[in-house]
C-alpha cells in the first residue's frame, strides 16, 4: 500500500461484520493521504446485512484558487471612471484605450 498512497483510516476494534456465530473487523476504510477521515466508527443502526455500516467524515486541505481577470473582457470605460473618482477627479493625465 506504499505505493499507492492509501492509508487505513478504521479506528477501533469493534466488528464490522457480524453474524451469529462470529464477529470479525474484516471491512477497511482506504483513504489517500490528501484527505483527512475524521469521526471513523462502526454505527450500531441496523444495516439488514452481515456487515455494519461505517460512518466518518471527510475534510480536505483545499488550494484556494487565485484571482484571475481577463483584460480582454476588462471594461476599459468603467474601470478608468472608478480610478479617475477614487483619484479625487479628472485631469490625472489618464488616456482612454
Amino acid at each position: 500500500m506504499a505505493t499507492t498512497d492509501l492509508n487505513i483510516s478504521n479506528k477501533g476494534n469493534k466488528p464490522t461484520f457480524v453474524v451469529t456465530i462470529r464477529q470479525k473487523v474484516i471491512d477497511i476504510t482506504l483513504a489517500t493521504s490528501n484527505i483527512d477521515l475524521c469521526k471513523w466508527k462502526v454505527s450500531d443502526d441496523d444495516s439488514l446485512s452481515n456487515h455494519k455500516y461505517i460512518e466518518f467524515r471527510i475534510t480536505t486541505e483545499l488550494q484556494p484558487m487565485p484571482p484571475w481577470r481577463n483584460p480582454r473582457a476588462t471594461r476599459w470605460d468603467a474601470y478608468i471612471k472608478d480610478l479617475e473618482e477614487a483619484m479625487g477627479g479628472e485631469g490625472y493625465g489618464l488616456r482612454r484605450i
